[in-house]
């Protein structure tokens, strides 16, 4: 009995230190409500995604043949947002007039209404289709492929650049492409050009930067050597109007057949704002 009541007593004790554990160890856990998922906190700190207006659409010449030529119209632009509504309505319709020539104040109108005009002017070659079907000749030269896509970027403090890049394969040698790039005031939503930045006989001194720099990118040690195989022969080199202004520098962007020949590719020459101080209004 002695041993029994020894037992009982230690068991008691057992329990008691238990439950004071348990205790303890709840006090310390917060309710369940007050904790945050993971995927709630992700998201939170997930940074919110540009808009981006897009079609991707196959247009077959013959409807109901799959085996007939396709044009593939892919448009994708990406939205942008300047300080006031009409600054971005500004905006909006001068790039609306690079794609279409008209000045619209959506660019989900604007990315509608050329992919609307690819359409209409791929499905004019049906006549043509049929007439080299019909001698057993398949014109894989009218698959077609169109695409345009606009991107924006914030560049030099109170612009925004808008970058519009043009791509068509239409069955040729090969494809070809070019951009049109677009510096945007932020307040007013204006074009900016560069006669508003440089100071009066700027052309020269930034023409021979521009110089120095296709140097450099075709790798030669002369301006003459630019013109033996670079450049083409009779191009007289000039300052394009197609320009980007960054954070760091201004890129001038010469498209296919600008100043050199396809194989040249786009050539984009960067000179950075110190180098190009003297010919700028705003130091």
């Amino acid at each position: 009995m002695k041993k029994c009541g020894i037992l009982l007593t230690i068991s008691l004790i057992a329990t008691l230190l238990f439950s004071c554990r348990q205790e303890k160890a709840t006090d310390n856990v917060k309710p369940q409500e007050n904790v945050a998922p993971t995927a709630a906190i992700n998201e939170q700190k997930r940074p919110q995604e540009k808009e981006i207006i897009s079609i991707l659409d196959t247009v077959y010449l013959v409807a109901h043949d799959k085996q007939s030529p396709a044009l593939i119209v892919d448009v994708s632009l990406e939205n942008i947002t300047l300080d006031t509504p009409d600054a971005t309505a500004k905006a909006i319709s001068d790039i609306s007039y690079n794609i279409i020539g008209e000045e619209l104040q959506s660019l989900s109108d604007v990315c509608e209404r050329k992919a609307e005009a690819l359409r209409a002017g791929y499905s004019e070659l049906r006549a043509l289709y049929i007439n080299q079907r019909s001698h057993n000749n398949n014109p894989h030269w009218l698959n077609y492929t169109r695409t345009i896509k606009g991107t924006a970027e914030e560049g030099y403090k109170g612009i925004i650049n808008y970058k519009l890049d043009f791509y068509e394969d239409k069955g040729g040698a090969h494809p070809n492409s070019y951009c049109i790039a677009l510096a945007f005031d932020t307040a007013d939503g204006h074009e900016i050009s560069l006669q508003e930045i440089m100071v009066e006989d700027y052309e020269e001194p930034l023409l021979a930067l521009i110089t120095n720099e296709l140097i450099k990118h075709f790798n030669v040690s002369s301006p003459e050597e630019l013109y033996n195989g670079y450049l083409f022969p009779d191009t007289e080199l000039y300052v394009t109007n197609n320009f980007i202004l960054g954070k760091e520098a201004i890129s001038f962007i010469y498209n296919r057949y600008d100043i050199a020949p396809y194989s040249a590719g786009e050539i984009v020459l960067e000179v950075p704002y110190e180098e190009i101080g003297h010919c700028l209004k705003n130091k």
